[in-house]
């Protein structure tokens, strides 16, 4: 339901990446888009157009949109301006591996951080005389040293992991996630009749079981054993 209180059906919106180097080259295009009809997707080979399958969608975007084209025409802002006045939205991003779901939905440029620091930092270990490393205590899986441990750990293998750059990433490459809470924040920094709560969370669902990413307690959960 929109702002104006008119029901809204479910809207669905594919967006199509472009090709990678890491894609290959099979010679065949099986996904092609018709610019006579934009708001289908058309699958069939080079060879075979007349058993292609056409598949109607609210909305189909080709590789060269943009990011301010795609937040604009799926009509996120619509979804914020509901939300303010108090009605439920959703923006779901559904695709397989490598199909661009965090570039959509984040458009953050990610780093790599070396791991030489962090692996020099966790190494040391105190020395007997005849130059051998005694054996250090075992702390119990249960016991604070060792969810701390695993803590630790934890944070080591994420300070190793790609980190968005919020910095070095142009305002025009953002997403639809920060896009969208900078409208948000605006329209309730408007809205000076009402009270307003905003809330967060951020989970994982990996393997069937839901990890709470702000939690530092699910942190040592996905470092123990997999």
């Amino acid at each position: 339901m929109d702002a104006a209180g008119q029901t809204k059906s479910i809207r669905v919106a594919v967006r199509v990446r472009p090709l990678l180097a890491t894609d290959g080259s099979s010679g065949t295009s099986l996904l092609q888009l018709d610019p006579a009809r934009p708001n289908e997707v058309l699958l069939a080979s080079n060879h075979e157009r007349r058993a292609a399958r056409r598949y109607t969608f609210d909305h189909v975007f080709g590789p060269g949109v943009s990011q301010d084209e795609l937040y604009d025409k799926v009509g996120v802002s619509e979804l914020v301006a509901a939300t303010v006045a108090g009605y439920h939205a959703t923006v779901f991003a559904y695709g397989q591996t490598g199909s661009g779901k965090t570039f959509t939905m984040e458009g953050y440029r990610y780093v790599t951080h070396g791991s030489s620091s962090s692996s020099s930092s966790s190494s040391h270990s105190a020395s007997s005389p005849g130059g051998a490393s005694p054996p250090l205590p075992a702390a119990a899986a249960g016991s604070p040293a060792g969810r701390g441990g695993a803590v630790r750990a934890a944070a080591a293998a994420a300070s190793s992991a790609p980190h968005a750059d919020f910095g070095a990433t142009p305002a025009e490459q953002l997403g639809l996630i920060p896009r969208a809470v900078r409208e948000l924040f605006a329209a309730v920094g408007r809205n000076t009749e009402r009270r307003f709560t905003i809330r967060c969370s951020f989970v994982q669902i990996y393997r069937e079981q839901v990890y709470d990413l702000l939690n530092p307690a699910s942190l040592a959960a996905a470092a123990g054993p997999q």
